[in-house]
């Protein structure tokens, strides 16, 4: 008897962590190519870090006023969950997209190569194996 796939308790957004991906990779061609046009990644950067304090400022600010709430309904509290692990994923992106960034700028950083949708034991592209499917505890 085989063992049941388990799927992840997480939703994974193989798009958007690509997006930001080629984000940093923007960066360090940038850096290297155009380094008089530089100073548009160090706006990203700080547009970065802005929305990312404002995700993290909503998040309180949603937590504050559920504790002074009467207990949410399971659909309610569904919903608060999802969008708690929408904003914390857009939040720990940005940063790193910041962070690394500022790296660059440094020259403190490792470059960034986007194989991961390479399938090793095919060699070819497979771009199922990162997606994943809505588990029933996300949203």
């Amino acid at each position: 008897m085989s063992k049941p796939i388990l799927k992840p308790t997480f939703k994974t957004y193989p798009q958007f962590n690509r997006t930001f991906a080629i984000s940093k990779q923007s960066a360090e061609r940038c850096k290297s190519d155009f380094p008089d046009c530089y100073h548009f990644k160090k706006l990203q950067a700080k547009e970065c870090i802005e929305l990312a304090e404002r995700l993290q400022m909503g998040l309180s600010l949603v937590g504050s006023v559920l504790k002074n709430t009467t207990p949410l309904s399971a659909e309610q509290n569904k919903q608060y969950k999802a969008f708690r692990n929408g904003a914390r994923y857009l939040i720990q992106q940005f940063n790193e997209l910041a962070e690394h960034i500022d790296n660059v700028e440094k020259g403190e950083f490792q470059p960034v190569i986007i194989d991961w949708w390479k399938s090793a034991s095919k060699g070819k592209n497979d771009l199922n194996q990162n997606t994943a499917e809505q588990s029933q505890d996300e949203m």
